[in-house]
């Protein structure tokens, strides 16, 4: 059971007091049980960690005192951006917690022609905080992005990453050695049935590459996680 704790709002001087977002402090109050003098590890999303000693807690807030100034983490240098056309109910909050504990930077709902109607916003608030208690559990210091859903041709159009991917299964598996000449990426995964041909052609025209990944049709969220993996170099 963590203490770690999502603080977007993380004071940047030491000895300062601040209350845990709600969300936080009712974890903390109602679950972890913590009491004046417990040390929780926070995070802000943005890559920035410090340590807090507890100070007062009461049934609905929990106030703390930054013991030192946060420290930046590391960023990596390869980003990657997946498009994917979601998966319903427990199978995309799944693949969102993998994406995240991958190191995925941003993920897009996509809308195809095989598509289920777009995410709502109230879904998509759901997942986000599923993208926090991840990076939670995961130790993970920079949120992963869940953006608004776009169409396939949006998508397309406005990519700019110096490699570009499709999935298809009649496309090439390039080697591991050859993800990693690349520092950005962009794989698109598609929904149950695939893209059409004529979405492939569109996301070709716009520098898109047919990318297979491996001899099985796999479904939505094991396609996203094994090309995410690779993407940032989890997998050979």
């Amino acid at each position: 059971m963590t203490r770690r704790y999502y603080q977007p709002d993380l004071p940047q001087v030491a000895g300062a007091n601040f209350s845990l977002d709600d969300t936080e402090a009712s974890h903390a109050i109602r679950v972890m049980r913590v009491k004046p003098g417990d040390q929780l590890q926070l995070f802000d999303g943005g890559g920035r960690i410090a340590t807090a000693e507890v100070i007062l807690v009461n049934r609905k807030t929990c106030q703390c005192q930054l013991l030192h100034a946060p420290s930046e983490t590391q960023v990596k240098q390869r980003m990657v951006k997946m498009g994917i056309a979601f998966p319903k109910g427990d199978r995309c909050k799944r693949m969102i917690e993998s994406l995240t504990e991958l190191g995925i930077d941003t993920v897009i709902p996509i809308t195809a022609e095989r598509s289920q109607r777009p995410e709502s916003e109230s879904t998509l608030h759901k997942l986000r905080r599923t993208v926090i208690e991840s990076c939670k559990q995961s130790g993970r210091n920079h949120l992963m992005q869940l953006s608004s859903p776009q169409g396939l041709k949006e998508f397309t159009s406005c990519a700019d990453e110096n490699w570009r991917w499709i999935a298809d299964p009649r496309g090439d598996e390039p080697s591991q050695e050859a993800w990693m000449k690349s520092d950005r990426i962009c794989v698109l995964i598609g929904p149950e049935g695939g893209f059409t041909d004529a979405e492939i052609s569109m996301a070709t025209a716009h520098g898109f590459k047919a990318l297979a990944l491996g001899h099985s049709i796999l479904r939505i969220e094991t396609a996203a996680i094994v090309a995410g993996a690779k993407a940032v170099g989890a997998v050979g």
